[in-house]
């Protein structure tokens, strides 16, 4: 069985191409419990800023086509329920993946949810 803590298994080659099922399936199953208590999911594509246990985030590297189709999938498959967009988390904001990333969701998102980004505490603040 495929290890559901991975959405994508090229992520270590910077792609964001073969998806993991059971990642997606399980994060079903946790958006529903969200949703039937009333709790708005924050959902964040790929984070830019710090990497997690030592290792570089994947969002500064992995392709901006590759994000934006990312995010569309996300817009598609969650999309109908309520979510806040976050399309970028603890990077500079200037990052040409988020800037796709929040075109796709601003382009599929036909509810017109919540869309931010989240600076990181030190960095110049540069959203387009």
């Amino acid at each position: 069985m495929a290890d559901t803590g991975i959405a994508f298994e090229d992520l270590e080659d910077r792609g964001l191409d073969r998806l993991v099922p059971a990642y997606f399936q399980r994060l079903d199953e946790l958006l529903g419990i969200l949703d039937a208590h009333g709790i708005v999911p924050v959902l964040q594509p790929v984070f830019h800023g710090f990497g997690w246990k030592g290792l570089r985030a994947a969002g500064p590297v992995v392709a901006p086509s590759s994000y934006a189709r990312y995010c569309r999938y996300l817009v598609a498959r969650y999309g109908a329920s309520p979510a806040v967009w976050l399309v970028g988390a603890d990077g500079r904001g200037d990052e040409p993946q988020i800037a796709a990333g929040g075109r796709e969701i601003e382009a599929w998102d036909d509810y017109h949810q919540p869309t931010g980004v989240h600076h990181r505490p030190h960095g110049p603040n540069n959203a387009s």
